[in-house]
């Protein structure tokens, strides 16, 4: 039953970031895309231990961290 809670909460978090990392990308909004970012953290280094392609989820974690800065620099010059 252990395994199951730990796969159920990976999987929420996984969709908690798809959710919120296209809604700032929408709104264009920082703090929602480092939300986004800090959420996916987890999932991605837990998965980032696999073999294979599944390493490269941990780029996840990177891109919505540089469009979080990228978006809080255009914000402040205007």
């Amino acid at each position: 039953m252990d395994f199951f809670l730990v796969g159920v909460l990976l999987w929420l978090l996984i969709v908690a970031y798809c959710l919120l990392f296209t809604w700032g990308l929408i709104k264009s909004n920082w703090k929602i895309l480092l939300l986004s970012g800090i959420i996916i953290l987890v999932p991605a280094m837990i998965f980032s231990t696999a073999d294979g392609l599944v390493k490269l989820l941990f780029v996840l974690p990177l891109i919505a961290f540089s469009l979080s800065y990228y978006f809080y620099k255009r914000t402040k010059r205007e």
